[in-house]
Parts: C-alpha cells; sequence; structure tokens
C-alpha cells in the first residue's frame, strides 16, 4: 500500500516560531510547530532500484532534443486527471476544483468512558475552525473553491488509545461512518478523525496529520485554524515545500530538509494570516486561468506550445491577493517547463506574492506535478534562495534593479542533467510597486553564447583536486576587484577548504568569499549581488586576521550595544546614533536583540517611533538572562558623536522602568559576521565584538524614565584582539557535480588607501569521483571515461568504464544514464541490419510480438524481399522454445523480449556479405508491436551498431509498416535485372528542326507547381502526398511543408526530418524540402 502523510505536531502554550509578529494567528489554540516529518512511500518511483540503476534504464533518459515536445504533450493531459464529482466544469474553462465536503468524526477511543461528561467534546471551537477555513480558500480561490462540512455526533472508535497506527484508525474510522449510513464520493469527499491525544503512538501529541493528495485527516482535540488549513492541504495534494538548498548533499535523492520555502502554508509560512497555496497550485486547480500565465521556453512558440515565448517584459500581478481576482489583462504567473518524466513534470515558475514578507521581491521556485490520485496531481516545490549564502529564506527574492540567473537545481540535474541545462532562465526585476506587481524581464541563457561580463575579474585561478589532496597557498589577490577561483576534478566527493585573510585596510575592511556549484553567472554576467546563486560564504576581516599585539587603527565605530548589568529583563524603546553633523545614523543601521519574547521586536529599535507602551513598539528579551543586550550595527564607519536612548515606558507599570538602572552603552569598532543569524530577533549570543571605542553606564527608574543622551569622543586605535593561537577563518565546502567556483568580490571598507589585498589559501581533497569517470592510481585525480562510456561512481579503473547500448549515447559528461540517439548515418549496405526499440516505446513494455520481417534493396519495397533464409536471425531476447528470431523470417511469430539494457532488437547477421536495404516491412501482432523503431546497420569499422534510419510514424494497429530509408542524398538502386531487353533503335526518328522558333526571351517565369493542386490535409497516401508539390507527410498527416526559412531554425537532424524538411548532412543544415 502506498502512504502518503505529513505531520504537523504541536501542543504546549503559545511560544514565539520564526515569524514572531505572526504569532497572533495561533491564539485561538494552543498549537506550536515542534517538527515536521514526511512519510512517504516509493518516493520517486524508486522503488527498489537505486537512483543509479534507475537513471540507467533507458525511459528515465529522454532525449534532449523531444524535450518541449514530450513535457507539453504531458501537460495536455492534465485536465484528464481532474476527475470526480470535487472538479466541474461550469463556463466552459476546463475542470475547475470547485468543493470538497468533509465529515467530522469526533471518537471516544475504545478504552475511554463514553459516559464520562469531561470526556465529551464541545464542537463549537470546531464549527467555528471549519468557517474559518471555508472562508479562507474561498477568498484563496476567488470564491471557486468551497470547503464543505458536517460534523457527526460523537462515537465510541473500535480502537484503543494504546499505540493506534494510522491504518488502524482509517479503517475503523471508514467504518464507523459507513455504519451511519454516509457514503464516500455521495455524501462527502473526506473525513476528519477528532480524537483526544491516545496514551502512546503517532496520535500521542496534539496536532494534526493528513494524507498528501488523499483524503483523510486526524486531528487531535481542541482544533486550530492554522493547523486545520495546513492539513487540508496536504489532503489537497501538497507535501511540506522546502528550499534549493546546500543540505540536498546530504539527503539526496529525496529533497533537501529545512530550511523550507516559509511563505506558503505548507511551508513554514502557516503563521502569516495570508500564506495561499503556489500560483503554480492555483493554476492546476484552474483557480488561475491559463490566460493569467505566460507560458516561455527557449525554443519560443512551437507546434507544442504555440503561445510559448522565449523573451519578453511582464507586469506580474500578486496572485494572493483575495481582493483582486485574475483575468485575462493580468500576468499572475510565469510558467516554464524543464522536462517530463513518467507521470511527473518538472517547471520553473516565477511568481509575486504580497500577503506576507515576500512581498519583497519576485519568488523563483523550482516545482513539479505529480499526475493522479484524489486531486489530479500532488505539487512540490523548491525556492529559489537568491541570497543563498545565508541560513535564513527571508533573503529568498530577487529584488529590483538586479538580475538572477536560475542555474540548474542539483535535485533536477540528478534526474534529467540535459533538459535543466538546457532551460536556464534569467529574470531581471525592472520594478517593484511593493503590495501590488513587479515588472520582470525574462530570457534563456546560451551557455555556448553567454553574454559579455558585466564585472572585470582580474584574477581567474584554478586548482585541480586530487586524492592525496592538492593546494593553493598563500596566494595574493586584488582586494579591490573581482576574483575568482575555479576547483576543478572535485569527484564525487569533493572538499574544498578555504582560508582567507584581508591584509591591507582598516579596521572595517572584511573580504567574503562566496562558494557556487556552477559559473557564478548572476554577478560576473550580469552585475548582480556577489552573493545571488551561492550556496556558502565564508567573511573575514582585518580584525580576525591581525597580529597578536599589534595596533589597528578605527576612524569611528559601526556597532553600539547595551547590555543590562543586572540578571533581568532588557526593553527599549529607541536608540538614537549621531555622527558629526547630527545625523541619526541609526535610521539606516539593523538592530539586533540577544532573544525576543512578550511581543519585543528588534526592528524598533532603530524605526524613529518614539513613545509609550502599547502606542509603539520596543524591544523585549524573552527572559530576565544575565548579560542580555541589544545592538544596533551601522552600514559603514561613523565617527559617532552622541547617543541617546529611550527605555521602554508604560505609564500603567512604571515599575518595569526600574529594571533599567544598571545598563552599560559601549562602542565598538567592529562585529562578527552577521549574515548566517536568520533572525534578528534572536541573535542567540553568537556574535563577537571587536575594538572598545567608548563605554559608559546608563541608568533608568521609575521616577527617571526619560530619554538619555551621551557626548562621546571615541578612541582612535585599539589593539589587535587575537592571541597567539588564532587562525584565520576558514571554511570546508562539499563540493558538487565536480566543480566549485570561489568568487571574491572587492572587500567592503571604509579606506581609502589603494592596494588592498587579501591573501587567499586553498584544498581540495577527494576520495572517490563522479559518475562516468574514474581514479587514476598514478596521478589521484578523476579522469572522465572514453567518449560514450558511463561508469558508476566510485570507479577506480578505465576497465569500470561501460559502452552505451548500441542506438543511444552519453549526451553529457555528467548524465547519469545513456540517451537515445536522435541522429543516423545514410547507410545503404552493411553485413547486418536489424530493427531496434527500448521497451518503452513498445505496447506491452515488456513483449514485442513480430510476425515477419522482410527486407528489400529498393526504396519502395517493389518485387521479392531479401532471401528470408540468407543470414543468420538475431534478436535481443525471446520468450524461449518456438519463439525464436528465425520465426519473423519464416512462418511463425518472434516472441521479443527485452535485454538487460531494457532494449528489443530483431535482425539479421550477413556474416562477411554486404547486404543493400533500402525499405523494411514490419508484420507485428496487434496491441503487441512497437510505436517507433530505428533501423540500424552493423559498422565494421567501428565494430558496432549505428542508426541508419528512425522511423516514428509505426501504427502497431496496421497489419504491415512500411519503412523507406529515404536518403536525400542516396538516389534509387537499379533494379537487379532489367525489366526487358532493350529496343533497338528509337521509334521515331528526331525532328531535325524545330517546328516553331523560341521567343528571344519567355514570357513570364515558370511556376514550379500545378496551376491547381489539391489540399494538403487532404491527401492520405503518404507518397502521393511527398510528391505533391508544397506538401509534406509528416506525424502521420499530409501537411503544408514548412518553408525553407522556417526550415533553417532546426538546429538538430531528427527534428530537421520530423518537421518535413531536409537535412543535408555534409554542411549539417536543414533546408526546405519545396525551395
Amino acid at each position: 500500500m502506498k502512504i502518503s502523510i505529513q505531520l504537523l505536531f504541536a501542543g504546549g502554550a503559545v511560544v514565539s516560531t520564526t515569524h514572531g509578529a505572526h504569532d497572533q494567528q495561533h491564539q485561538d489554540g494552543n498549537y506550536k510547530v515542534v517538527d515536521d516529518m514526511v512519510l512517504i512511500a516509493n518516493k520517486d518511483n524508486d522503488e527498489d532500484r537505486t537512483l543509479f540503476n534507475q537513471a540507467r534504464n533507458l525511459a528515465f533518459q529522454p532525449s534532449v532534443d523531444d524535450r518541449q515536445a514530450d513535457v507539453w504533450n504531458k501537460i495536455k493531459t492534465m485536465e484528464d486527471y481532474k476527475g470526480g464529482r470535487i472538479y466541474t466544469d461550469n463556463n466552459g474553462d476546463g475542470p475547475t476544483l470547485s468543493n470538497f465536503h468533509y465529515i467530522l468524526q469526533p471518537i471516544w477511543w475504545s478504552d475511554q468512558n463514553s459516559a464520562d461528561p469531561s470526556l465529551k467534546m464541545d464542537m463549537s471551537n470546531t464549527e467555528s475552525v471549519m468557517e474559518r477555513n471555508l472562508n479562507y480558500y474561498r477568498d484563496m480561490s476567488w470564491n471557486k473553491m468551497d470547503v464543505t462540512y458536517n460534523i457527526l455526533a460523537q462515537q465510541q472508535l473500535s480502537v484503543s488509545s494504546v499505540n493506534p497506527s494510522w491504518s488502524d484508525t482509517e479503517a475503523a474510522a471508514r467504518a464507523l461512518i459507513e455504519s451511519q449510513g454516509y457514503i464516500e464520493g455521495v455524501d462527502f469527499d473526506g473525513i476528519i478523525l477528532i480524537y483526544y491525544v491516545a496514551q502512546n503512538g503517532p496520535f500521542s501529541g496534539h496536532g494534526g496529520w493528513g494524507n498528501v493528495n488523499g483524503p483523510f485527516t486526524w486531528m487531535s482535540f481542541d482544533t486550530d485554524f492554522a493547523v486545520t488549513r495546513h492539513e487540508i492541504g496536504h489532503n489537497f495534494g501538497h507535501p511540506h515545500h522546502m528550499s534549493n538548498s546546500f543540505g540536498y548533499r546530504d539527503s539526496r535523492p529525496d529533497v533537501p530538509p529545512p530550511p523550507y520555502d516559509g511563505f506558503d502554508m505548507m511551508s513554514g509560512g502557516n503563521g502569516y494570516a495570508i500564506s495561499d497555496f503556489a500560483a503554480a497550485s492555483k493554476w492546476f486547480f484552474n483557480w488561475l486561468p491559463d490566460s493569467s500565465i505566460v507560458h516561455m521556453q527557449p525554443e519560443g512558440a512551437t507546434d507544442e506550445c504555440p503561445t510559448c515565448v522565449k523573451s519578453g517584459t511582464f507586469t506580474l500581478f500578486a496572485f494572493d491577493d483575495s481582493s483582486k481576482p485574475p483575468s485575462s489583462s493580468k500576468v499572475m504567473g510565469i510558467h516554464i517547463p524543464i522536462t517530463v518524466m513518467g507521470s511527473r513534470v518538472y517547471s520553473y515558475w516565477l511568481s509575486y506574492r504580497v500577503g506576507n514578507d515576500a512581498v519583497k521581491g519576485l519568488s523563483v521556485h523550482v516545482s513539479w506535478f505529480d499526475l493522479g490520485g484524489i486531486f489530479g496531481a500532488s505539487y512540490d516545490s523548491m525556492n529559489y534562495d537568491a541570497f543563498g549564502n545565508t541560513d535564513s529564506t527571508a533573503d529568498s527574492f530577487v529584488v529590483e534593479d538586479t538580475c538572477y540567473h536560475i542555474s540548474p537545481a542539483p535535485y533536477v540535474k540528478d534526474r534529467d542533467i540535459l533538459s535543466v541545462d538546457a532551460v536556464q532562465p534569467v529574470v531581471c526585476v525592472d520594478a517593484i510597486n511593493s503590495g501590488s506587481d513587479v515588472t520582470v524581464s525574462v530570457e534563456f541563457l546560451n551557455p555556448s553564447n553567454p553574454p559579455q561580463k558585466q564585472v572585470e575579474v582580474v584574477e581567474d585561478l584554478s586548482l585541480t583536486c586530487s586524492e592525496s589532496g592538492s593546494s593553493l597557498s598563500s596566494t595574493i589577490v586584488d582586494g579591490s576587484k573581482y576574483n575568482l577561483i575555479h576547483v576543478t576534478g572535485t569527484g564525487g566527493d569533493g572538499e574544498v577548504s578555504l582560508s582567507m585573510c584581508p591584509t591591507t585596510g582598516s579596521s572595517d575592511t572584511v573580504a567574503t568569499a562566496y562558494f557556487f556549484d556552477d559559473y557564478p553567472t548572476s554577478p560576473i554576467m550580469y552585475g548582480a549581488p556577489a552573493a545571488y546563486g551561492s550556496f556558502k560564504s565564508l567573511s573575514s576581516s582585518m580584525l580576525d586576521c591581525c597580529q597578536p599585539g599589534t595596533v589597528i587603527s578605527a576612524d569611528g565605530g559601526t556597532v553600539v550595544k547595551i547590555t543590562n548589568n543586572r540578571n533581568d529583563f532588557l526593553h527599549l524603546n529607541e536608540i538614537e546614533i549621531y555622527d558629526g553633523d547630527g545625523e541619526n545614523v541609526a535610521l539606516n543601521g539593523k538592530c539586533y536583540s540577544r532573544n525576543s519574547g512578550w511581543g519585543g521586536d528588534a526592528d524598533c529599535l532603530n524605526d524613529g517611533q518614539k513613545g509609550t507602551y502599547p502606542t509603539t513598539c520596543n524591544s523585549h528579551s524573552s527572559w530576565t538572562d544575565p548579560g542580555n543586550y541589544d545592538f544596533c550595527v551601522l552600514p559603514s564607519v561613523v565617527d559617532i558623536k552622541s547617543i541617546k536612548v529611550y527605555p521602554w515606558v508604560d505609564p500603567n507599570r512604571l515599575w518595569m522602568t526600574d529594571r533599567l538602572r544598571d545598563l552599560k552603552v559601549e562602542v565598538f569598532a567592529q562585529v562578527s559576521d552577521l549574515s548566517t543569524i536568520a533572525d534578528n530577533n534572536n541573535e542567540g549570543a553568537v556574535s563577537t565584538f571587536y575594538g572598545l571605542l567608548a563605554s559608559y553606564p546608563l541608568s533608568f527608574t521609575s521616577s527617571d524614565y526619560g530619554p538619555k543622551e551621551e557626548q562621546l569622543s571615541l578612541l582612535t586605535e585599539f589593539t589587535c584582539p587575537n592571541t597567539g593561537s588564532s587562525q584565520p577563518p576558514s571554511f570546508s565546502y562539499s563540493s558538487d557535480y565536480g566543480n566549485t567556483w570561489i568568487l571574491v568580490p572587492p572587500s567592503e571598507t571604509s579606506s581609502t588607501a589603494s592596494g588592498l589585498e587579501t591573501t587567499v589559501s586553498l584544498t581540495c581533497s577527494l576520495s572517490e569521483c563522479g559518475v562516468n569517470q574514474y581514479l587514476d592510481s598514478a596521478e589521484g585525480t578523476c579522469v572522465q571515461c572514453p567518449a560514450n562510456q558511463f561508469a558508476e561512481a566510485g570507479s577506480t579503473s578505465i576497465a569500470d568504464c561501460t559502452t552505451c547500448p548500441a542506438g543511444t549515447i552519453l549526451a553529457h559528461p555528467q548524465a547519469t544514464g545513456c540517451s537515445l540517439n536522435s541522429d543516423y548515418d545514410e547507410i545503404t549496405s552493411a553485413t547486418g541490419w536489424r530493427i531496434w526499440a527500448p521497451d518503452y516505446m513498445t505496447d506491452a513494455g515488456w513483449k514485442w510480438d513480430v510476425e515477419e520481417l522482410e527486407f528489400f534493396d529498393n526504396v519502395d519495397c517493389l518485387g521479392s524481399p531479401i532471401d528470408p533464409s540468407a543470414g543468420t536471425a538475431i534478436d535481443s531476447a525471446n520468450a524461449g522454445g518456438g519463439w525464436g528470431p528465425e520465426n519473423a523470417f519464416g512462418s511463425w511469430i518472434w516472441g521479443g523480449r527485452a535485454n538487460s539494457d531494457g532494449v528489443f532488437y530483431l535482425g539479421k547477421d550477413f556474416g562477411s556479405t554486404t547486404q543493400v536495404v533500402r525499405c523494411i516491412k514490419l508484420y507485428q501482432v496487434t496491441a503487441s508491436g512497437a510505436t517507433e523503431v530505428r533501423v540500424q546497420a552493423y559498422d565494421d569499422q567501428e565494430d558496432g551498431w549505428v542508426n541508419a534510419w528512425i522511423e516514428t510514424d509505426i501504427d502497431s494497429t496496421l497489419a504491415v509498416n512500411v519503412i523507406r530509408l529515404e536518403y536525400s542524398s542516396v538516389t534509387a538502386a537499379p533494379n537487379a535485372t532489367p525489366t526487358s531487353q532493350p529496343t533497338k533503335g528509337p521509334t521515331d526518328a528526331p525532328v531535325e528542326t524545330p517546328i516553331v522558333s523560341p521567343s528571344a526571351s519567355p514570357t513570364a517565369l515558370s511556376t514550379k507547381s500545378p496551376i491547381s493542386s489539391p489540399s494538403c490535409a487532404s491527401l492520405t497516401n503518404k507518397q502521393v502526398c511527398n510528391q505533391t508539390y508544397g506538401c509534406v507527410f509528416a506525424r502521420k498527416k499530409c501537411k503544408v511543408a514548412p518553408s525553407d526559412t522556417k526550415c533553417r531554425t532546426f538546429t538538430k537532424k531528427r527534428r530537421c526530418k520530423r518537421r518535413g524538411c531536409i537535412w543535408q548532412k555534409n554542411n549539417k543544415l536543414c533546408v526546405g524540402k519545396w525551395i
């Protein structure tokens, strides 16, 4: 049985969450998120196969030539999955998820006393929760969706509270509801089981659990709105959505662990009042119509997607504003399909939220739909964290006036590296109309023809990783320029370690290195922030690296810290910091609290709003910890002249101000790197403060609570805080896909001196190589397998490299499997001929039954076939006795089976005899045939089979399919013998002179076609169609042939020929058939 359950645990009192300002959303219940767990069986359909073996199966390695056609053909089937009474099509706009009706069944466990009045559930709060839920889903869908319900009387369940299980409780609940006369699919669509917490087992804690893309939810009593809408979201097909993070290295092949996406109800954003499903999900449910979506792909408009564009500028309106429904004039999402694998469709989505903190900028996701199930699909996604070097997703968004290259996510690269490499969007946020819309420009990166660099890279260093360890020691780079280090050959588990120190500058000089898995396209090619697209970073300051005892000059301070010397709370209203011009520079800074509670918010310390509680907000520590502190960090060095501090003042509780009677104010030159602090309200005492420049005591009491200002004169130097044992900051980065790029942009500094320098030291070591590589024992480095050969990760010898099966190629050095070869050679004679097909191109998948296979030496299959007794019949495998390959050339049936590569083939080995083949007749058993075949010839020079033709127009329902090897550069082979003896002379003597003299010049240009010709669509015969000017037989239909101009846009042979064009082999050019 396939199980897919999402769990949200809760319990205790209301406490602060990551989004502490939104805790009021939980105050109607007593829930808090303490853990997120996932139990999904058969994930990614891997079953018992490893990811590597799954990918080796040809079915999991689509050809990139067919990428967009395959994915759009699958997208067009999505509506077929939306069925049942929960979907309606009232306006002819397609199936819309419009209603889901729950039965809520409150229960006693079998070992509980139903007569005990204390165990009687009061469902009034639950009813209120369900009403709120109904209204929320209506708002989220713009009144297209109703989540209705009815609450049954409390009943005794036949399951004990001692370790109840998922399956036992669901089965017992269904039986209980059925016994009351309710029928699923008629009276209800889903069940919510409400219970008192069990003694042990999965239901022993407060909270909720829900099937993903299923109809069942478990909820502890008493219910909570936020938890309920979340669990119903699981039923609607949503697991917990994560972020495209560095953590995937440890979780692969599964989605990475938290951080969550953070901004919708299914991904850690449930504390927000508005945290709608993603735009992609709303589009699938048809709450967001297709007219409000822009579809994009690198190819632009195609037959499969005529509305697709490959570039453009668009205004994206918010998709989560219930007061502004979609319309044909409002774009609310940009959809960029990537690939399809089985029933899973991968895409990029660009969208804009305004209901919560995502309002800061453009949201970017890689998403996938797993088609099937009650709701038609389950939907999952990973958020692209633009500033990926921090641990927080609060800075995920592409901000105004920047461009972001959406580099391939490792999760998708592991599954289809060819397609994800072919689809690399670049989005520029031109403008943000906060709370309403964003304007974006989108194009696609061509890695083989990238744009010009927007920044100058002065150092381009490289290091090749090795088993014994390689290094780049104490290299000095220009600290005022961009520097790039490329570490290659990192294999399957390379560890790149960097240490770094700025060696010249001032006390505030900070050098930062950003780690990338791919070339840092966003910052270098588009001038974006250096962090865009990175996964980690390392920062190092002059203070980190100065020599013990040396004196550091200071032009001013950057940090003001206020500490409570007492073991008591700290709560302040405002901190003002003035420079020599009398400007309050604190307004430009960022403030932090060691910890926060009781509604405290560190951002209030420099918001410019001064007053008393509760009119203005304040900082407030969570408890009476010793040494509670707040601090504010300025963006640059300031010669601070005075500091003015405003305490928390509650006119009704002035005694609280007495807590502040023993404070200390300090000014520091610098503070350690704060970029990894996820929540400025809970800094967690991880910061280190450097260079004390001023300090003074401060006191407030219940009778002395006015603001207090202190004039300052800062020290101009301080002693290096390091000791003899101090080491420069370093970081170790787990490389992925064989490469690591390290970008060191210009250092941040207030120094105006020239000659900034930074010293970097780098090492790299590995223990095993990646896929399609082997470890060279002599050099200790990873070597790529020879062309068209693959190997498992960890291979140690060239002998571990295996050639791809005939008919396939290794289309990418890091592909996890071989792909179908979409090219063929024009071959007319060979010593062996066969037809070939992978298992997924057959009707049954596990068998291919052929009644007869005939080879002909002429392109029209005229006359008798090549002697069926010639040569030796060969096949991939067969059903055994009486079903061998010889039957296809005799009087019975070949019962074909695939070989270990998942491939079928059938043909003849003619030994040393060269045989001309120009046409094949294939007789298949109905519903047991192939739908596409490759004709392969044996190449004696290459000692292997190669494609000689690809036939896509196989109809397995026909008695016979004729496969003509119609090469553009080959004339028809002559008959073996002439039809009759030639005549001895001409029938009539030629005319000696012209009857009429020709005119001096032609009257008009001759036409290339008859004045009147039949419509291409009216022609059903393939041969007649192809001989009619202007027509071409393609994809089983006679169509108007594409123009020469159109044909010349096709760069792949297979695509060229499938569109009805002619592929010129010599110059590799696609041209029109009728020029």
